[in-house]
């Protein structure tokens, strides 16, 4: 437990600066994956299919990897968004609004690390549609390209915020 309290004392609540375009380019990433991944999950229990212009979504939303265990990929995919835009906004809310004493960064380097996961999900997914089930989801691909993206952030966010920073 002492160890965990360390870590979270020296990388987590460890005050950083965080660019305005990178709060805003997470903010921004993650509120499109959220909303896309929202609407997908929303159609799934629903029964539909959503309407699409590359002619493979139907395939690949229907596809056995659609689900894990039983539970829609795209509401995995709403809750990793969503968690990341929950965190950027309490780190704006904290920083702009609040002013508290605390500095509120640690949001955004949970925020960004959390981008890891992301990115190497896509990487799953984007293979699978190309090498699987020789399809492409456009819906898939918003989320990979908002995936992407909040890596991109995070990657810019360590490299200038000093690489100890990092979770993972």
């Amino acid at each position: 437990m002492k160890i965990l309290k360390q870590w979270w004392n020296q990388i987590i609540k460890r005050p950083v600066h965080v660019p305005v375009w990178a709060f805003i380019g997470t903010l921004l990433f993650s509120a499109i994956g959220f909303a896309d991944a929202l609407y997908l999950t929303i159609v799934h229990y629903k029964n539909e299919l959503p309407p699409c212009t590359l002619q493979g979504c139907e395939k690949v939303l229907t596809s056995q990897y659609a689900e894990i265990l039983g539970v829609p990929v795209a509401l995995i995919g709403a809750i990793y968004y969503g968690a990341i835009l929950v965190m950027a906004v309490l780190y704006m809310e904290e920083k702009y609004f609040m002013k508290k004493a605390d500095d509120p960064s640690w949001y955004m380097t949970l925020a960004l690390s959390a981008s890891h996961i992301g990115f190497f999900a896509t990487i799953w997914f984007v293979s699978i549609q190309y090498f699987v089930i020789d399809a492409w989801c456009q819906y898939c691909l918003i989320s990979a390209l908002c995936c992407v993206a909040l890596w991109i952030i995070g990657r810019v966010y360590f490299l200038k915020n000093n690489k100890n920073t990092e979770l993972v």
